[in-house]
């Protein structure tokens, strides 16, 4: 390595100081790695909790849809869909995970009251409703999850790129240069004391 560095005891002081922040740095970057990995994978098993149960939601909606339309009929089921006018809004918020800003997704039916079916249709239609909602709401969570997972996935390559810039560059380089002004200095002190040495021998003779 080609170091042009003045080898003083002022630059000794300096790099140790810059070789001890950078070991600080990448102790304190790695355990951020090390809990962002371990908050990932939290993320990845909740996904697949959500997405299991989503599945489960939408196998019971669809049982349930068969019994609504073998019971009132196809066609009175799509004029009740007709009839029922819901409303919603998805609230998108923002949330931190380990400092890290993600976003927060929630669904708000804005109807007061449930839908309940007229006297004389079949309950599966309220049960059919209710469940549906309850799919919005699932993919709604889903979408959040996707959401958390994706920017900590991002923090988790911009962790690792710095970790790594200071493993393999910043903190072998101030190694290598604090052994060379370190050697420089012995050297030089060593020149010195050989030149005192000298000096003094010829004074006695």
């Amino acid at each position: 390595m080609n170091l042009n560095i003045p080898a003083t005891k002022t630059n000794l002081l300096k790099y140790k100081g810059m070789l001890s922040f950078a070991i600080e740095g990448y102790e304190l970057l790695d355990e951020k790695r090390k809990i962002i990995l371990n908050e990932i994978e939290n993320a990845i098993y909740n996904l697949d909790n959500i997405q299991k149960d989503l599945f489960t939601l939408l196998k019971e909606a669809y049982v349930l849809l068969d019994k609504t339309i073998s019971t009132i009929g196809e066609k009175k089921l799509k004029e009740l869909a007709l009839s029922i006018d819901t409303k919603y809004d998805i609230i998108i918020s923002k949330s931190r995970i380990l400092g890290i800003i993600v976003p927060s997704l929630d669904l708000k039916f804005l109807e007061e009251d449930l839908y309940f079916s007229p006297i004389g249709v079949n309950f599966y239609v309220d049960e059919l409703i209710l469940k549906f909602k309850n799919i919005l709401y699932s993919i709604i969570k889903l979408a959040e999850r996707k959401y958390i997972l994706l920017y900590l996935a991002k923090e988790f390559q911009k962790t690792i790129r710095k970790v790594n810039i200071l493993d393999k560059i910043y903190i072998p380089l101030y190694k290598e240069t604090l052994k060379y002004i370190s050697n420089k200095l012995q050297e030089e002190a060593m020149e010195s004391f050989c030149i005192l040495k000298f000096i003094k021998t010829k004074l006695k003779n």
